[in-house]
């Protein structure tokens, strides 16, 4: 399952666990239809998730973060004022690996 699938798919899948938000077409760009899932991810009440549903979530947060990169935090430099201190600033949905305490 490509993608784009996998989005449209999940969009579906919490359209029909929640009815109320079923009237809302699938837009037709990528970005479009990531800002729906993600609405709808934001107002799904905790409840149990079908297997299917959790392979397919999955699969599609993995690609993600294996388009958007991680950053390795061991590479980033110090500050001077403390070299235990490391300052990032950047997207909180960046994935970033940990850094290791010495």
């Amino acid at each position: 399952m490509k993608q784009s699938e996998r989005r449209i798919w999940l969009i579906q899948e919490l359209q029909k666990e929640m009815p109320e938000y079923s009237h809302y077409p699938i837009p037709k760009t990528s970005e479009e239809q990531w800002r729906l899932l993600r609405r709808l991810f934001n107002v799904r009440k905790p409840r149990e998730a079908s297997e299917d549903f959790l392979k397919i979530q999955d699969a599609f947060l993995k690609e993600m973060i294996r388009e958007k990169g991680v950053v390795d935090g061991d590479s980033l430099e110090a500050t001077d004022l403390d070299k235990r201190l490391v300052l990032w600033q950047g997207d909180i949905s960046t994935s970033m690996n940990s850094i290791g305490s010495s």
